[in-house]
């Protein structure tokens, strides 16, 4: 059998990738992210011109979503749109660097699947590092800085590629010329109020150490080995992306650019993430580089694109179906969307929608005193004092923190609500009315 031209074969390697990851896209519709409730919110806040510099997230991704929402009208559709659109990207970046079939493979791939159809800034920021790397490769340093200036400004884990794309693509001047102009929207408007350059990680380094840390400190350096180590366990957590990562191996025998791109970068990202805490999100862009080793694995490309999509249908069958969790989520956000806020929940999942924006509802442990001696009258007087409409209370988080609140979960049969009214009961979640 003849093979397809190589135009063609690009051709239908993206839309091949367009049409799966719009319809796990659909599959999902609901929210899978909890983060992306922040993200919505600082958008909404840009268009207010408010929150232009943040001290965690820079502003590239809040404003690509300012930017869709305006086409699609809802902002949890315009952040799907945006990690699909940067799936597809990825997919043909690889396919352009190392081949159509190394660009199936990687579409095959659970990791590209489920976070290239999820909401988020992982896989815009993963996606542009990746099209960095490939560019670099070729000897393209305009096009190297400004992609990974991209993808910095939808990420600052993506600070990991910059070295690495540089060294490859020569010309120094020229790629940090273009990276600084394209980071200006940061370190400009930083600069300009008087905001830090540098993000701000003390919240996830006291995840990672269990207690209030300092980044440049003795404890940081002494974890940082262990932590490295974590991490690229978690990127290679997937069988098919150890198979693939042996890949990489031959290439660096064979002295592939390619393949001392990916591995430095997959590098790289692992020991930035090793300073904090890692997860198989956070892990992407590592996982994404390990994934594309198998290039130097097949003795054939028709071999490597038929495994991928082997891989393919295995990931889509894995993530394909709707979570009990998911659907209860979705259907609690339809009931409320009738209902005025403000909203006090016991749930930081729960949202409810503002002019196409998701807007956090206010979190139960802002009641002050002993979570577990909240009771019902203690609720509604708080909610009457601070102007809530609407408590939404999820059975999981109540029974396990605010026991004292648990009658509440029974609905309509509660008899001393302290004045709360009960509104409904949806997929085990119960709303209550505040009084006024």
């Amino acid at each position: 059998m003849k093979p397809l031209p190589k135009g063609a074969a690009l051709a239908a390697t993206l839309a091949l990738a367009a049409i799966a990851l719009t319809a796990l896209a659909w599959a999902h519709p609901g929210l899978r992210l909890v983060d992306f409730i922040s993200f919505s919110a600082r958008a909404r806040r840009l268009t207010e011109g408010a929150d232009l510099v943040h001290p965690l997230y820079p502003v590239g991704y809040p404003a690509a979503l300012v930017a869709v929402k305006a086409l699609v009208g809802d902002a949890l559709v315009a952040g799907k749109v945006i990690s699909v659109a940067a799936a597809v990207g990825a997919v043909g970046a690889a396919a352009r660097w190392l081949g159509p079939a190394a660009g199936v493979w990687l579409l095959g791939q659970l990791a590209l699947l489920r976070w290239g159809s999820t909401e988020g800034t992982d896989m815009a920021a993963a996606s542009l590092a990746l099209m960095s790397m490939a560019s670099a490769s070729s000897r393209r340093p305009g096009l190297s800085g400004a992609l990974v200036g991209a993808a910095c400004m939808m990420r600052y884990t993506a600070l990991a590629a910059v070295p690495v794309a540089a060294l490859l693509a020569g010309r120094p001047w020229r790629f940090f010329g273009v990276f600084a102009l394209c980071t200006a929207p940061h370190w400009a408007l930083a600069l300009a109020t008087g905001a830090p350059l540098l993000p701000d990680q003390t919240g996830n380094l006291a995840i990672a150490a269990g207690e209030p840390t300092a980044l440049w400190s003795w404890e940081t350096l002494g974890r940082w080995p262990g932590g490295f180590g974590r991490a690229l366990a978690v990127s290679l957590e997937d069988w098919p992306t150890r198979i693939a990562a042996a890949g990489l191996v031959v290439g660096l025998v064979r002295r592939d650019r390619r393949a001392v791109g990916l591995v430095a970068f997959g590098l790289a990202h692992a020991a930035l993430i090793g300073l904090a805490f890692a997860n198989p999100r956070l892990m992407l862009p590592s996982a994404l580089c390990w994934a594309l080793g198998a290039t130097w694995l097949a003795p054939r490309p028709w071999l490597l694109a038929a495994a991928g999509l082997a891989v393919g249908a295995h990931s889509l069958r894995a993530d394909w179906p709707l979570r009990p969790d998911e659907a209860q989520l979705s259907a609690v956000v339809d009931r409320c969307a009738t209902l005025e806020g403000p909203f006090l929940t016991s749930s930081p999942w729960f949202f409810h929608r503002r002019d196409g924006w998701l807007e956090p509802g206010g979190l139960l442990r802002r009641v002050p005193g002993p979570p577990h001696r909240l009771d019902p009258p203690t609720l509604a007087r708080f909610a009457r004092e601070h102007g809530v409409r609407h408590v939404v209370l999820d059975p999981g988080r109540v029974r396990a923190t605010w026991p004292a609140l648990a009658p509440l979960l029974m609905g309509a049969a509660v008899q001393d609500t302290g004045g709360l009214t009960h509104v409904d009961g949806v997929a085990g979640w119960q709303v209550w009315a505040a009084p006024e």
